[in-house]
């Protein structure tokens, strides 16, 4: 099955130079507001930080995230550019940056507010959450109306113990007041968004820990698709850990998982909850684990490709499954059937408490429809709205002898 480009950043982010991406930005944007009349767009801020990024580099989307109503996505680059884009209603239609402003530091974390959209009329859930290294959290304003891009509000993550500053690993918004972050030494603080102190902070026993993983011991993502007070997170020493909002408390519940070594980068639910779907760094596979059989291994999606250090972060939604991108630009998809029962056939529930080693491929590939398009695809999102649409990043290979373009974009596509 093909795909159907819709819009997507043309040659924007082509080549190596951060700084020519800012100058093909701010081009185009002056192509644009010359030609809409009366109607004036937010000035695009301009890099100030030369020092804070490698500019003589590809320009890549490290996140992604789409309003609740689908009108717009925001974005993440490791340019520390933080751009948002309004979906254009025809096809065709350049996506040309709405607003754009850059963080002095490079950016480790990220997550928006649940309630964000461009059409609030109340612009107080336009937030983002950025974690960066040596400074507390910050909550920066994505309204179009603020041209000075300050911190709106501050999140403490100084460690009384040694009066350093914890690394801010991963954060994940539980609901539209609540946060959590993850640090080292498995670490979890949970925050109110008005609030600068955490409300509490707890980490995972270190002396239950392998000692050869304790300086890999970081929480590293937290479940997504789900907003509930018990959850899953992960860490870069291969733990899966249950976290219970209510009481404060973090369970290892991956004591199996001793035999790997690469590390967990996403975790994703499935809609009915059942099933986790664990994505780790150089795997070619992604483990199903069933919540209510003490966390099993029960089938694994075999991945046509492997993940490498680079993140290839999937997505799963309720018509279409799991989708993930591949090293050439396509698709891969497992029905939602699939995913909603682990690839568990209904007849055999009974299955034991053991690995079935079955390795469940792709129901289907969906294909790019253009060969300049095949440059790898590290990110991909379904409109909240229409599942159908689909919001993708494209960036170069990591490794050398790939056959993909050395090309990075953003594309919304159709199934």
């Amino acid at each position: 099955m093909m795909l159907k480009l819709l819009n997507d950043t043309s040659s924007i982010f082509h080549g190596s130079n951060a700084k020519d991406v800012w100058l093909k930005e701010d081009a185009i944007w002056r192509n644009l507001t010359d030609s809409t009349g009366d109607y004036t767009f937010p000035p695009l801020s301009q890099y100030k930080y030369v020092d804070s990024v490698e500019v003589g580099k590809a320009v890549i989307c490290q996140d992604m995230f789409w309003s609740y109503d689908g009108s717009s996505i925001a974005t993440i680059h490791n340019d520390t550019g933080i751009r948002q884009y309004l979906i254009p209603e025809h096809e065709g239609v350049d996506l040309i940056p709405y607003t754009r402003f850059f963080k002095n530091r490079s950016i480790v974390s990220s997550d928006i507010h649940p309630g964000y959209s461009l059409y609030n009329d109340d612009m107080g859930f336009n937030n983002v959450l950025l974690g960066s290294r040596d400074l507390p959290i910050q909550l920066y304003s994505l309204d179009p109306n603020d041209t000075e891009n300050v911190v709106v509000f501050h999140y403490n993550v100084m460690n009384q113990e040694n009066e350093r500053f914890e690394v801010p690993y991963s954060l994940r918004f539980i609901d539209k007041s609540t946060f959590v972050m993850g640090s080292d030494r498995n670490r979890i603080n949970l925050y109110d968004t008005n609030r600068s102190e955490c409300l509490w902070s707890q980490r995972y026993n270190r002396s239950q820990l392998n000692p050869k993983k304790i300086h890999k011991s970081v929480i590293s993502c937290f479940e997504t698709n789900k907003t509930r007070s018990v959850a899953y997170c992960g860490s870069y020493s291969d733990e899966l850990f249950k976290f219970d909002l209510r009481n404060n408390k973090i369970v290892n519940v991956s004591s199996s998982y001793g035999r790997h070594s690469n590390g967990i980068y996403q975790i994703i639910s499935s809609e009915n909850g059942n099933y986790l779907y664990i994505l780790r760094r150089n795997s070619n596979t992604i483990d199903v684990i069933d919540t209510r059989y003490d966390h099993t291994t029960v089938n694994k999606l075999q991945l046509t490709f492997a993940l490498g250090n680079i993140k290839h972060k999937a997505h799963i939604d309720t018509i279409n499954g799991l989708l993930i991108g591949d090293t050439e630009g396509n698709l891969l998809n497992w029905s939602r059937d699939i995913i909603e029962f682990g690839g568990i056939e209904l007849t055999n529930q009974g299955y034991p408490n053991c690995e079935s080693n079955v390795n469940l491929l792709p129901d289907r590939i969906l294909y790019s429809n253009s060969s300049a398009t095949r440059s790898r695809i590290n990110i991909v999102k379904t409109d909240p709205n229409d599942p159908h649409i689909i919001s993708a990043s494209h960036s170069p290979c990591d490794n050398k002898s790939s056959p993909c373009n050395i090309t990075s974009k953003l594309s919304i596509l159709s199934i």
